[in-house]
């Protein structure tokens, strides 16, 4: 009798695990996707996504497996499933995504835009309203910033964050790079220099776009610094640029425009800095070249770097070679 219950328990058993094999080794992906998982997702949000995009079979069985296998809170993840992914395969993949991390990178010259994009692509932060963040003054006051130097808070880098990661877990990592890069020796160094931090950031900006050349950081820096101990308009045609919205070759009309940024007709820096400078753009004014250069502009062998003039004569004759060259380019290319 003991042997035939045994039997019995042990076909019952067979027959749960058959069924349970049956139902967690089927296929139910039919077609490779990839997408984002958002913190506001439920369940069934995941799972019509999962029916749309990969042609998940039988929503409510997939549902309801999730939930006994302790997959019912759903994490913000990028999701890339295979054709042919069985039902425990997906639920376990999906499980150890939930502390998925990714990188955000933060690219020297990055203007507002381009680094809400790359922030929003990566971590939980919604792009406007990191936008909307970085112009509103009473969030950058904790910082000690505004709208027009929040470039201040962030150096260019690559930082690995959980894809979960918030607005305000974003923001508290960024001071904690700021504050490392701005130790007591280069806050001495800006001092000594007469600058604050934020004039050092201003400056360095301007630098950052007036050259890829970071090996003549230093000497364009020099230009700029010699400008403002006389009194001299910086003269920068990046600013323009800022003031315009728009990149590219600035003419004459250009520099008319109405801006705090034209530093063509406004004396000193401008009111915040036109980009997030590269670190070694900020080294090079912490370090600057103490030299007599006044001016300077592109070489006219189109190598990138610049020719630099201590009389405004001298200048006029390095100007000179690099539109004759420029002239010449455009015809050849004609």
């Amino acid at each position: 009798m003991l042997k035939k219950y045994v039997r019995i328990l042990f076909a019952v058993g067979f027959g749960i695990s058959a069924w349970l094999y049956i139902q967690l080794k089927t296929t139910v992906v039919e077609k490779n996707a990839a997408f984002r998982v958002r913190g506001d997702w439920t369940l069934d949000s995941l799972a019509n996504h999962l029916e749309t995009k990969a042609q998940l079979e039988d929503k409510a069985n997939f549902k309801s497996w999730a939930k006994r296998l302790g997959y019912s809170r759903i994490n913000p993840c990028f999701v890339e499933v295979e054709k042919g992914k069985d039902l425990w395969g997906l639920i376990k993949y999906l499980k150890a995504n939930r502390y998925q991390t990714r990188n955000v990178v933060i690219n020297p010259e990055y203007n507002l835009e381009q680094l809400a994009k790359s922030v929003s692509s990566k971590i939980e932060v919604d792009k406007d309203t990191f936008i909307s963040a970085m112009q509103n003054d009473l969030v950058l006051s904790t910082f000690g910033l505004d709208h027009y130097n929040w470039q201040v808070l962030f150096m260019p880098n690559s930082y690995e964050f959980y894809v979960k990661s918030d607005l305000p877990i974003f923001l508290e990592k960024m001071k904690a790079a700021h504050d490392k890069f701005w130790n007591e020796k280069r806050l001495s160094k800006a001092q000594a220099q007469g600058f604050s931090r934020l004039e050092v950031v201003n400056i360095a900006s301007i630098a950052t776009k007036e050259s890829h050349k970071t090996d003549e950081f230093e000497r364009i820096v020099g230009v700029y610094i010699n400008r403002l101990r006389i009194g001299m308009p910086l003269g920068s045609d990046p600013t323009i640029n800022f003031a315009k919205g728009k990149s590219g070759r600035v003419f004459k009309s250009d520099l008319r425009v109405d801006s705090k940024y034209n530093t063509y007709q406004n004396v000193g820096l401008p009111p915040g800095p036109i980009c997030i400078p590269h670190p070694k753009a900020i080294e090079a004014v912490l370090n600057y070249d103490k030299h007599n250069y006044l001016f300077f502009c592109a070489k006219e062998d189109f190598s990138g770097y610049h020719n630099f003039a201590e009389s405004y004569r001298e200048h006029l004759r390095n100007a000179s070679k690099w539109h004759k060259a420029l002239n010449k380019l455009n015809r050849e290319k004609r």
